[in-house]
């Protein structure tokens, strides 16, 4: 399984559920280097926000 099991199709929710627990149990060994590129801690922040009605 690769990092992106989101973007591939699977035929059923057994797999489908069976790629999620492989990514999640090799998140902090197998898949770290790749997580830690993706990841960051800065974020951005808004001060002035507006909420439009729907």
């Amino acid at each position: 399984m690769n990092i992106y099991t989101l973007s591939t199709y699977y035929a059923n929710f057994v797999d489908f559920k069976a790629a999620i627990s492989n990514c999640i149990a090799t998140a902090n060994t197998y898949k770290q280097n790749k997580l830690n590129s993706l990841l960051t801690l800065e974020s951005q922040t808004f001060k002035q926000v507006q909420f439009l009605a729907v």
